[in-house]
């Protein structure tokens, strides 16, 4: 009963501490719950007193989570998971609503085949599928904003799973108005005079586009979004390397010609998520579904 009792106490004031945890600032949290600072700035002193301990450490009008704070956090983002969870199954045996996706930018072009897949399966389940930039996906994986997130170049952190998805094969291909397009000779020296519209690099590595690390080539444009790289290289204007399954989906692929380069290394793909809590959840189905589909 003191388990309970203490539990009962502190219950309603665990969003609020959640809340200011993950933008540890007061104004942000705020924000969110449609409740002023000075309340939010109550509550979290009557949870600490309660606790009989700080979870924050205060410098000025800064705060930030001390090492306890830390571990109640994750605690309480794991328990939320659990009552979710433990809610989905009550009310069905099919998953159903939202699951929050976000895919690599240069490949969000190539989720278009999953997205089907999951509606012919799935049609109670719906994606929403988002472009948020690498710096910020493990933030909103933790913070529970993404479900999964799908990426070539994944960053390692404390409470979140890295799954090797498979690889995507890839090949240089040109538009029809390129010099190379109607070449009778294609080899590796011609193709390296002309330059390549390539996706940003992440902080963590190279560019990811499947070219091999060991040649050097000229890049004259970067792009966010694939399908950029896509339209202008069939416009004839750059070189670029592609996963075939996302030419051969491409609306204009009859527009692109793939170029006789051999041995161009499988991009490898990654799923990261939460760490898991259940054996089989919504998470693991959308992974198994995009290793069927695009694998």
């Amino acid at each position: 009963m003191d388990r309970f009792n203490r539990i009962s106490e502190i219950w309603n004031w665990l969003p609020v501490f959640r809340a200011v945890a993950e933008t540890q600032h007061l104004p942000t949290a705020s924000e969110w719950l449609h409740v002023s600072p000075a309340a939010i700035s109550r509550t979290i002193k009557l949870l600490e007193t309660s606790l009989g301990m700080e979870l924050f450490t205060r410098e000025g009008k800064q705060i930030r989570l001390n090492p306890s704070g830390e571990l109640l956090l994750q605690s309480i983002r794991d328990a939320m998971r659990r009552v979710d969870d433990g809610i989905q199954n009550i009310f069905e045996s099919e998953f159903t609503g939202a699951i929050h996706l976000n895919v690599a930018g240069p490949f969000n072009f190539t989720f278009g085949p999953v997205l089907e897949r999951i509606a012919e399966s799935h049609p109670e389940l719906l994606p929403h599928l988002h472009a948020i930039l690498p710096t910020s996906v493990n933030t909103q994986l933790l913070r529970g904003k993404l479900d999964v997130a799908f990426t070539p170049a994944p960053v390692p952190e404390n409470g979140l799973e890295i799954i090797k998805v498979g690889h995507l094969r890839s090949s240089v291909y040109c538009g029809e108005g390129h010099p190379l397009y109607r070449a009778r000779k294609v080899n590796l020296k011609r193709i390296l005079e002309h330059p390549f519209a390539a996706p940003i690099p992440a902080e963590s590595g190279p560019v990811a586009d499947g070219w091999p690390r060991e040649i050097n080539r000229t890049i004259g444009l970067f792009v966010q979004h694939l399908y950029l790289a896509l339209d202008l290289c069939a416009k004839g204007k750059y070189l670029a390397v592609f996963p075939d399954l996302v030419v051969s989906s491409y609306p204009q692929a009859k527009k692109l010609k793939q170029l006789p380069l051999e041995n161009l290394p499988a991009i490898p793909f990654y799923a990261i998520r939460r760490n898991r809590l259940t054996k089989k959840d919504v998470v693991e189905v959308l992974i198994q579904i995009v290793k069927e589909t695009l694998m």
